[in-house]
């Protein structure tokens, strides 16, 4: 039978919701979604240890997954990667390409570097979270509120979408010229 979570991570008029728990050197390490006090703002990720060997609802107080991953606006949806040490999470605080993207970052706990989007065809101009990928690694599922295929034609409903991981890398090029604001000259060594 379902056993609630201690007041700790439970706590009273605060939302804590989408959990991802995963086992990492002897602990377990349960991620979720909270918009409790001492965050960054709106919904943040964050995080509540316990050992395995110790008691069943053991665990540390929720401590907030830092500035690196949470903004002022929502950080939702966490999902970690133990093999790849990934968590890959959703914002609309970060750069996004609308809405809500789905971002990837490297680390554990409150260590972590710098989220990166995962950008298309994962997000979109819509809302695009709870990314998780498959056991095997080679694809998963996403939830997005996109228009797709001329079936869809509003945003107002989620889907479930499913992926597959491309074996064959995809490269992107822009090209184009970056002007001096001041003087309109083009500027050469330039790096975006």
């Amino acid at each position: 039978a379902p056993e609630r979570l201690p007041d700790k991570i439970n706590q009273t008029d605060v939302t804590s919701t989408q959990p991802s728990v995963v086992h990492l050197d002897g602990k377990e390490i349960l991620y979720f979604a909270s918009n409790r006090a001492g965050g960054q703002g709106g919904m943040d990720i964050w995080y509540a240890t316990r050992k395995l060997d110790g008691g069943d609802l053991a665990f540390t107080a929720p401590k907030n997954a830092g500035a690196k991953i949470n903004t002022e606006h929502n950080e939702i949806t966490p999902y970690y990667n133990v093999g790849e040490k990934m968590l890959y999470f959703s914002s609309d605080g970060h750069m996004t390409m609308g809405g809500l993207d789905i971002f990837r970052v490297e680390g554990t706990q409150s260590e972590w570097q710098f989220p990166v989007n995962v950008g298309s065809p994962y997000n979109s101009g819509a809302d695009d979270y709870f990314y998780i990928q498959n056991r095997y690694g080679d694809g998963g599922f996403f939830v997005s509120n996109r228009i797709f295929q001329h079936k869809k034609e509003t945003t107002t409903d989620e889907d479930i979408f499913e992926f597959r991981r491309s074996q064959t890398k995809q490269e992107y090029v822009i090209k184009g010229i970056i002007y001096d604001q001041e003087d309109s000259i083009p500027l050469s060594n330039v790096e975006v």
